[in-house]
């Protein structure tokens, strides 16, 4: 879905593409691809944008979060059933409270990340940025914001709206100076990841460990109660990782061994859970100015 079709950072579109993955009969393990661009039902609901976030909900609900446009960031909340391909009114996913104020909802953005977090019922929005392009304008943010689902959304998710937004994590230490106390802090502060890692409660945060939620980060869940954010922001990248407890809404700092990746943003990574490997590839590094192969 979605992204810019000229340079510039102009002309988003609202496209969605399918890629059907089909195995040859006569030919094991041997694959054949195709694209297909689906048209959609109340297209004008699914508002274009890049750098946005895509996360499937329900197995047949994909939620669009935030993104990039010609003329600024947004949050636009939009949500397109892919089984009838038909994007719901965003009037009925927020509560009329989130749609009036910004006090309600996250600022608009790009480059963020978006978790689901199943066991509470609820999705989390980590950082990102704002601007207009990813390195001239716009700056970074350490917010983690909380959408919240009513019961019963993973059977019938159009009867769990409305949704609303909660400010978990304030932005804070970025630019070098606390400016927002931790909204909503976790009921605990004990260890929850084993030997070699610590709790870092959002205060203690340094400015070089925001970079990991700034734009363009990658957010992975890795269990059930733990999610990491990897990487990130243009201003400058980063190579560090930070855990997020999301049991007691606390980051951790995990023990990382051996050489590390290059710093880097606007990069692709893939969990392997068997395995229990992140890939990562790609992306552009600020401080050598050029992409990473």
């Amino acid at each position: 879905f979605g992204g810019f079709l000229s340079g510039g950072y102009s002309a988003e579109t609202n496209d969605v593409a399918l890629l059907t993955v089909e195995e040859q009969a006569d030919q094991p393990n041997r694959f054949s691809a195709q694209w297909r661009v689906i048209p959609t039902q109340n297209p004008q609901f699914g508002v274009g944008r890049a750098y946005h976030s895509a996360t499937l909900l329900a197995g047949r609900y994909l939620l669009i979060l935030g993104g990039m446009t010609g003329s600024g960031c947004i949050v636009s909340e939009a949500i397109l059933d892919t089984q009838t391909w038909t994007w719901l009114d965003p009037s009925r996913i927020m509560s009329g409270a989130a749609l009036s104020s910004g006090d309600y909802r996250p600022s608009g953005r790009h480059g963020h990340s978006v978790i689901l977090d199943d066991r509470r019922n609820r999705l989390l929005l980590f950082g990102g940025g704002s601007g207009t392009d990813l390195l001239r304008s716009g700056k970074d943010n350490a917010e983690v914001w909380q959408l919240q689902m009513r019961d019963g959304w993973a059977k019938d998710l159009e009867a769990s709206f409305p949704w609303t937004w909660k400010k978990i994590h304030g932005e804070i230490l970025v630019d070098g100076e606390e400016k927002e106390e931790e909204a909503d802090g976790g009921e605990g502060r004990e260890n929850s990841q084993g030997e070699g890692s610590s709790v870092a409660s959002q205060p203690m945060l340094t400015p070089a460990e925001t970079l990991c939620l700034g734009r363009c980060h990658n957010g992975v869940k890795v269990s059930p109660d733990t999610a990491l954010l990897l990487f990130g922001s243009g201003k400058p990248s980063t190579n560090a990782v930070l855990a997020f407890d999301l049991r007691n809404n606390i980051f951790m700092r995990p023990k990382i061994l051996g050489p590390l990746p290059k710093p880097r943003f606007t990069f692709a990574s893939a969990f392997l859970q068997r395995q229990g490997y992140i890939l990562v590839h790609g992306g552009y590094s600020s401080q050598e100015g050029d992409a990473i192969g």
